[in-house]
């Protein structure tokens, strides 16, 4: 048995990096490959899951003591610009308001023109291939995971 176990050690691990060709023969991948793209893959997750984690605990403070830092924010400014800080402090919040709300038609907008010209083209939208038939788009949706 010890020899049979040295012709195979010898014939499959013996060289530098027989290990992989071994792995490579047996699952027809390049394991270093995979190992790459799952250390990206649940880096890139973890990353995007503490964005939102450290996003979700911003807005809970900015909800709770909104008022608060509004006020601070007003003494400050004051203070940094005191002519023209009433000014600011009403321009601004209508010019946010107004960039969202732009934003957001343009993307209404753009979804209506996709739409058409999906429709025109004869492609199902992937939209609607997800709403109309969720089995067909379950691998999609697994793979984006």
């Amino acid at each position: 048995m010890g020899e049979r176990l040295g012709s195979y050690w010898a014939e499959f691990l013996a060289q530098p990096h027989a290990l992989g060709g071994l792995v490579e023969l047996i699952s027809e991948q390049h394991i270093s490959n995979i190992y790459r793209v799952f250390l990206s893959t649940t880096g890139n997750v973890f990353h995007i899951m503490l964005t939102l984690l450290f996003m979700l605990i911003t807005l809970l403070f900015i909800y709770k003591d909104g008022h608060r830092m509004v006020g601070q924010l007003d003494v400050l400014g004051e203070r940094v610009l005191p002519l023209r800080w009433q000014r600011f402090s009403c321009v601004i919040p209508a010019t946010i308001s107004a960039t969202v709300t732009g934003m957001g038609l343009i993307a209404i907008g753009e979804a209506v023109v996709l739409g058409v010209a999906f429709w025109v083209a004869g492609v199902l939208s992937s939209v609607w291939s997800v709403a109309l038939k969720p089995w067909e788009s379950l691998g999609f949706l697994l793979a984006l995971c």
